[in-house]
């Protein structure tokens, strides 16, 4: 599956595609995902409001930096910030992490627990005579 995304630069839309995600960018997704969640639950927890901001600010620096990397440095971090809705970059840039997770995972499941393909069960009709 191709990722892609558009962004609004000097006035014109661009798409950007990317059909290669290599093994760094996926333990990257991982890593930014295992801070989103951690940085979540402090946020229900409440922690020192101040701390959050930052560590808020530095989650989403680290976010855009990430997704400028996804799609190989064709725009910088900052263009992407610029370039996206402001509505939709938060749901935008953690699809494009996730959509890596589960685009390398979703192979995996069809594994048993000796690494071989799973056969998959065929129900035969229930043919009475």
């Amino acid at each position: 599956m191709m990722l892609k995304i558009q962004l609004r630069l000097h006035g014109e839309t661009k798409t950007y595609c990317q059909d290669f995600i290599s093994g760094y960018l996926f333990r990257r997704a991982l890593d930014l995902d295992d801070k989103r969640n951690k940085f979540l639950k402090k946020l229900l927890d409440q922690e020192n409001e101040q701390d959050m901001t930052q560590e808020q600010e530095e989650l989403l620096n680290e976010l855009y930096h990430f997704v400028s990397e996804v799609f190989g440095g064709q725009f910088t971090p900052e263009e992407y910030e610029r370039g996206t809705d402001a509505r939709e970059i938060i749901d935008q840039s953690w699809a494009i992490v996730h959509g890596i997770i589960n685009q390398v995972m979703e192979p995996l499941k069809e594994l048993d627990d000796d690494g071989d393909i799973k056969k998959k069960k065929h129900l035969k009709p229930n043919r009475r005579k």
